[in-house]
């Protein structure tokens, strides 16, 4: 149940690396901050937090997350029948613009096909 003892060799290597590397390592080592704004037609909603996301390919999912989660919130919410109604996530990080994901929708009934004159 005792610890396994320490290498002192593997403590020289450790500390050789920090006098080289220096103390800031971890802090520069941190993964980029991403702000994920809401946009739609009745405006923009800026993110002043953001998160830390360690590749591109987790932006895109947390932008995905985000946007659906906007939709069915606001199809939940649309009038029965309604015009086109826009959203937008618009991704930043400390250097501007990384991308933009964008949706659309508009509800139709069958009563308000046949009002428009589309079959």
């Amino acid at each position: 149940m005792f610890p396994e003892p320490v290498d002192p060799q593997r403590i020289f290597v450790l500390l050789e690396t920090f006098a080289v590397l220096g103390p800031n390592t971890a802090k520069d080592a941190t993964m980029p901050r991403y702000y994920f704004d809401l946009r739609d037609d009745k405006g923009i909603a800026l993110d002043e937090e953001g998160l830390e996301l360690a590749s591109p390919r987790a932006v895109r999912a947390e932008a995905a997350k985000s946007l659906a989660d906007m939709a069915r919130d606001a199809v939940l919410s649309a009038p029965p029948t309604g015009g086109r109604q826009t959203m937008a996530i618009d991704v930043r990080d400390a250097g501007g613009p990384v991308m933009q994901l964008t949706f659309w929708f508009e509800i139709e009934t069958p009563a308000s096909r046949s009002q428009s004159g589309d079959h």
